[in-house]
């Protein structure tokens, strides 16, 4: 096994690194640039951009209600757009809405916008709209957005898709289970590192910091106490992280980390690592 991150050969490592001066980023390639959100965003989405719609088209009409804090939202609930009239936020197909005031904001109320009906949608003026540039991946908030698919006495039994480098965080009350059902994720602590693959569990104890990393789209079933508070950055963190990517056009993965002892599912099924 290679000294790097098994990217399945996709990419190559850059000949260069260096610091990025962003604590839950770590190293990216030394010709990287590190921008603020404003300036890798498209243009702002404006109600003209529906003009031509005839006033009995159907659009999405989306109150904060009908948008979840997993990244879903209704897709049925539609009225005619001349009877929507002005007031409302408007967005489009491929859009990101996030909720702007606690406790939706705090909640990760969020959602990609794919699936509006006719293409467009309105929704609550408590809904900032993020239109990604011409760099920016579109298929944002499938990722690091846990689902619970059913609860086990007091625990919560739940799926996610991640991809990227999540921030480094710690669970003060509880240990945190991770399990690969598809492709390789790194758990960087701070004195090692782990790489899982398929069928292969961790559980980081309570307390420790770790930061999942995930160089190619990876496949986890996670376990937590009902109630767990979930592990949410900050907006602007979260944003980059969690909904925003680098569109795969602009290069391979920053500095992939340092394969490190691996625990491999036996015929007779799992085995818990030694922590």
């Amino acid at each position: 096994m290679s000294g790097t991150l098994d990217t399945t050969a996709r990419y190559r490592s850059y000949p260069a690194y260096r610091d990025s001066g962003v604590e839950w980023l770590g190293e990216v390639p030394a010709h990287w640039a590190v921008k603020r959100l404003r300036f890798v965003l498209g243009r702002k989405p404006t109600p003209s951009e529906a003009s031509h719609l005839p006033a009995d088209t159907p659009v999405s009409f989306l109150p904060m209600e009908l948008i979840g804090d997993d990244g879903t939202f209704d897709y049925e609930s539609a009225k005619p757009i001349g009877e929507i009239g002005t007031g409302y936020t408007y967005f489009a197909e491929g859009d990101v809405t996030v909720a702007k005031i606690t406790p939706c904001f705090e909640n990760g109320k969020g959602a990609l916008m794919v699936g509006l009906v006719n293409g467009v949608g309105f929704g609550t003026t408590e809904l900032h709209v993020l239109r990604p540039g011409p760099r920016l991946e579109r298929t944002f908030l499938e990722h690091w957005a846990p689902r619970s698919v059913a609860q086990l006495n007091d625990y919560d039994i739940m799926v996610v898709k991640v991809l990227g480098a999540f921030v480094w965080h710690a669970h003060p009350d509880t240990d945190d289970f991770f399990l690969v059902l598809k492709g390789r994720l790194t758990i960087r602590l701070r004195d090692r590192e782990v790489t899982l693959g398929p069928g292969e569990l961790f559980v980081v104890p309570r307390g420790v910091e770790h930061q999942p990393v995930a160089a190619e789209e990876c496949h986890l079933l996670l376990i937590e106490p009902t109630g767990t508070p979930p592990a949410r950055p900050p907006l602007a963190r979260g944003l980059l992280c969690r909904l925003l990517r680098l569109h795969p056009a602009a290069g391979g993965p920053a500095r992939s980390a340092q394969p490190r002892r691996r625990w491999p599912l036996p015929h007779g099924g799992l085995r818990l690592p030694h922590r």
